[in-house]
């Protein structure tokens, strides 16, 4: 049996949401900006409206960022808790950046995340680690 370390997990997506991010101070800045943000919509309305505040980031300087945000986080949940075959380009391929109505579709499926309420509350508490971690190399 595997023992997986969420924690570490979590450290490892903030980390890797910072590094796809990399650029000026502006940009730093801007990735803290957003991040809070993002953590008080998952705060306040859930994991779902979360990715979906993501999918709707279309000003220039913010696309970059909520795309970098939202893969990671749906790369953290589909390698920890809530395995999302529906999202992978193909067998045994990593998730990359899906569109909206596939995220949507395989969240809310029949044995989706949004019904098993056990891990969606996991993946919530997985999601703001990483958020957190994710303001803090910012």
């Amino acid at each position: 049996m595997t023992i997986l370390n969420l924690d570490r997990a979590a450290a490892i997506a903030g980390q890797a949401i910072v590094d796809s991010s990399r650029g000026t101070e502006d940009q730093a800045k801007a990735l803290d900006r957003l991040t809070t943000r993002t953590m008080g919509v998952l705060q306040e309305h859930g994991l779902y409206a979360t990715l979906l505040f993501l999918y709707t980031r279309t000003t220039a300087s913010e696309r970059p960022l909520a795309e970098a945000l939202r893969r990671h986080l749906l790369r953290l949940l589909d390698d920890t808790i809530a395995p999302l075959p529906a999202l992978r380009p193909g067998p045994d391929r990593p998730i990359t950046d899906p569109q909206w109505s596939a995220v949507s579709a395989a969240l809310t499926a029949p044995d989706g995340l949004l019904c098993r309420l056990d891990t969606l509350l996991l993946a919530h508490e997985l999601a703001e680690q990483a958020l957190l971690y994710t303001r803090y190399g910012a």
